[in-house]
């Protein structure tokens, strides 16, 4: 299993539970391609946006791709606000 990140966001990258079906190429054509099996390879990390990259993760049917951690969302400053 291998590991990328993309924008604060680490995505994992597992082959064996890859079934081929090709949605991570359609999604993030520059970061994903297919060996001659048919399994999901890793051709740059920063080829895509990490919106591209999201998007291949979440169309995965087989659970090949998953989000790994994100890096938490910044919070208002709310300090010297009226209430």
């Amino acid at each position: 299993m291998s590991e990328i990140e993309r924008g604060g966001v680490t995505f994992r990258v597992d082959r064996e539970a890859c079934t081929g079906s090709g949605s991570c190429v359609f999604h993030a054509p520059e970061t994903f391609d297919q060996d001659d099996e048919l399994k999901v390879v890793v051709l740059d990390e920063g080829g895509d946006p990490a919106s591209a990259v999201t998007a291949a993760v979440e169309s995965c049917p087989s659970g090949a791709l998953r989000l790994a951690s994100a890096a938490p969302a910044a919070r208002p400053n709310t300090q010297g606000e009226a209430r």
